[in-house]
């Protein structure tokens, strides 16, 4: 039969008779081991790999004991379908997160985040309702550009912004017909054009025409991402940079319906 020495040692302390060396657990050498560990090279995520697999701990909560019982820093993160447990080590500036209560190892943060697909991102995060969000946070003055060639002036004068599908990039070819925007109007023109459209958003709303708003596809995903790296205490993330060469920008407002001339004034051409 396999000895849990940790359970042993668990049971003793909540009698009283943790401290004495008679009452050591199953395998007091085991423990020494680790104790003689941490109190001369310290807390590292080597030692808890080491540590969790052979204290045999196997519930939530006798990992959070076992946490506490060596000092470790560390957290119970309840996120939207699961329950993780995110431990810190400030001296190298580095968080591990434990998944797995029954059979539990660690793995570094970034590393576990980075594993997980897109869209198995809101297993952990509540998706946001863009659209919603977007149009209630509009106040008075608010404007957003569009850029294009010079030889669409006249056209778009007359008719207005139209949705297009046109291909800007691999990571967001399933958008469908819309009118892109941005907040930024300098970051666009190397992309687009020299002639930026100014969009009074502001008077959309009071005219109560608002029609439907997306983020630019990949960036949902970045968003959720971002919002999970916060979370587990990883900094200096970067996740939108990759789409910058494809001309996608992560305030990118993609409309689905017509923007009427009325709400257009040119800003630069």
């Amino acid at each position: 039969m396999k000895l849990n020495w940790f359970k042993a040692a668990q049971e003793q302390q909540s009698f009283g008779f943790y401290n004495d060396p008679k009452y050591q657990g199953e395998n007091p050498k085991q423990d020494s081991y680790f104790k003689e560990w941490a109190e001369t090279k310290g807390l590292s995520p080597k030692l808890l790999s080491e540590l969790l697999p052979s204290s045999e701990v196997s519930s939530i909560y006798e990992i959070k004991m076992l946490l506490n019982q060596f000092g470790f820093d560390w957290k119970e993160v309840n996120l939207k379908r699961h329950t993780i447990i995110v431990v810190s080590f400030d001296e190298i500036n580095e968080t591990y997160v434990i998944c797995d209560f029954e059979d539990p190892e660690i793995e570094k943060s970034e590393n576990w985040l980075s594993n997980i697909f897109d869209h198995h991102l809101y297993d952990y995060i509540d998706y946001e309702d863009f659209n919603q969000n977007f149009w209630d946070d509009i106040s008075d003055y608010y404007r957003l550009y569009h850029a294009t060639d010079t030889k669409n002036k006249e056209e778009i004068l007359k008719n207005g912004l139209l949705p297009m599908d046109k291909t800007r990039g691999m990571s967001n070819r399933s958008m469908g017909s819309a009118v892109f925007t941005t907040d930024d109007p300098d970051i666009v023109t190397d992309h687009y054009g020299p002639l930026v459209f100014e969009i009074d958003v502001a008077q959309m709303k009071k005219d109560g025409y608002m029609p439907t708003v997306t983020m630019e596809q990949p960036f949902e995903d970045v968003k959720a991402r971002e919002q999970l790296a916060s979370i587990l205490g990883i900094q200096d993330t970067n996740y939108s940079s990759e789409y910058a060469s494809e001309g996608l920008y992560e305030n990118t407002v993609a409309f689905y319906g017509k923007i009427p001339p009325k709400y257009l004034k040119i800003h630069q051409e």
